[in-house]
């Protein structure tokens, strides 16, 4: 069995690299957890696509649950942050489903918790009924909610861990939602609740809700996620190997290599192993077998990533990016012939296309889809 798996998260116990990045998690959640009085530390992960921001959250959590820590994930999408209170209802079913999950309380704890299992806001166990002209909101429910659980829960585990991934669908749907969130940990954090808040979020996370940026960015003690160093590299292609118990090694220069190509990112270096595994599963990967393989390595990348790039972009955008396969590195006074560059150049950065390096120059996102593009010209 290939132990390389392209395209999804990489498991927690083949997990590469991150030393210093685990490190702060493995701090925040100490103090979380043993801090007196309590005052919980909130984490929020941020990289762009592919850069291992799943991976690293489920890494943390692996880390969290080996401390006993009660672990609720919500993985998000546009659909549950509609609003707060699809939000809400949503965390609340993960409440719920780890609570019976959790090994270490008992059968009479859980039973406690049987109301939380919802099926819409109207359901949230919590009586919503106009009193003196105030109805409980979305945001002041989930607290309660929080608390109630602390209080039931905190003689049988350390803390709270609540994991939010793709937080970015939130502030895009619902701006004010990052702000309410701040305001739930606040409270809890007041009321010595022993609750970690852990989100992952690209780069624009908090970019969406400029007039609020500045407390949200003091409350999250942020962890910046880049591509992998060329020692981390290594550790990323020799890791499920030792894992898995493979004898299988590379080439020394064919590392550096594989470095140079993928730029370190992730995602683009589980392409490369996997596909070396394929064709060699003991013995040597050597630069030989590197050389034969390469273009169906770049053509597998292709089908999973390049080709629906270049699908959400239009005519006018595809002969913007032509540029690019003579030009690393393309100023806006080279583009001749192409009404309006500036406007299709936001767009495709928009997109995650193209990466702005600074005033007026943009490239493509990785090095690997400026040779697709090539390839694709010389073909015509």
């Amino acid at each position: 069995m290939n132990p390389y798996i392209t395209g999804f998260p990489t498991v927690p116990d083949v997990f590469a690299g991150r030393t210093k990045e685990i490190k702060k998690f493995e701090n925040a959640l100490q103090q979380t957890s043993s801090s007196q009085p309590p005052s919980p530390q909130n984490i929020a992960v941020i990289g762009n696509w592919g850069i291992g921001k799943t991976s690293f959250l489920n890494k943390c959590l692996a880390i969290a649950k080996e401390k006993k820590s009660l672990i609720i994930k919500v993985t998000l999408s546009p659909e549950k942050c509609k609003t707060m209170e699809d939000f809400v209802v949503n965390t609340l079913e993960a409440f719920y489903q780890a609570i019976w999950d959790y090994e270490g309380l008992s059968t009479k704890i859980k039973s406690q918790f049987s109301g939380w299992k919802i099926e819409g806001f109207q359901l949230l166990g919590v009586e919503i009924k106009k009193v003196d002209k105030k109805i409980p909101t979305a945001s002041t429910i989930l607290t309660e909610k929080i608390k109630e659980l602390w209080k039931i829960v905190q003689n049988n585990i350390p803390s709270l861990v609540i994991a939010y991934d793709d937080l970015q669908y939130l502030s895009r749907c619902y701006a004010n939602g990052l702000y309410d969130l701040r305001a739930v940990f606040q409270d809890t954090r007041e009321s010595q609740v022993r609750s970690m808040l852990i989100v992952t979020g690209d780069d624009s996370l908090f970019s969406h809700i400029r007039g609020l940026s500045e407390p949200l960015l003091r409350f999250f003690e942020q962890i910046h996620l880049s591509s992998f160093s060329p020692e981390e590299t290594k550790e990323a292609l020799y890791l499920p190997l030792q894992v898995n118990k493979i004898e299988l090694t590379y080439e020394k220069k064919l590392i550096d290599i594989i470095f140079e190509k993928t730029q370190g990112h992730p995602y683009f270096l589980n392409f490369f192993a996997h596909d070396f595994f394929e064709y060699k599963s003991k013995g040597k990967v050597t630069l030989k077998l590197f050389k034969k393989i390469y273009p169906e390595i770049l053509e597998h990348i292709a089908a999973a990533r390049f080709i629906s790039d270049i699908a959400i972009t239009s005519e006018l955008e595809r002969e913007l990016l032509s540029y690019f396969c003579k030009n690393e590195i393309l100023e806006v006074k080279q583009i001749k012939g192409i009404t309006n560059p500036p406007m299709l150049l936001k767009r495709l950065e928009e997109k995650g296309i193209l990466a702005k390096v600074k005033r007026g120059q943009y490239k493509l996102y990785h090095s690997l889809f400026r040779e697709y593009l090539v390839l694709l010209e010389n073909q015509e």
